[in-house]
């Protein structure tokens, strides 16, 4: 939360481009979505392949938004 925060306002300044700001956004949302899996719903406990599973899946998810992003016209 702390990182999200001061992420957040060194961003804002204006220190970096709106793109690179949308890019940190997007990956610090793919990691944020990992979390929650791994904790919240106790996939940490799973077995060995739902943990692949889950780590595949995010990685893959974050990826592809990432890509369609920075694929969409810009104007």
């Amino acid at each position: 939360m702390t990182a999200t925060v001061l992420t957040t306002w060194v961003l804002s300044d204006g220190a970096v481009g709106g793109e690179v700001a949308s890019m940190v956004v997007l990956l610090i949302a793919g990691s944020k979505v990992r979390l929650v899996m791994r904790y919240f719903m106790e996939l940490r406990d799973a077995g060995r392949i739902p943990q692949v599973i889950l780590e595949v899946w995010v990685l893959g998810v974050t990826l592809m938004i990432v890509g369609f992003y920075l694929l969409a016209p810009m104007g």
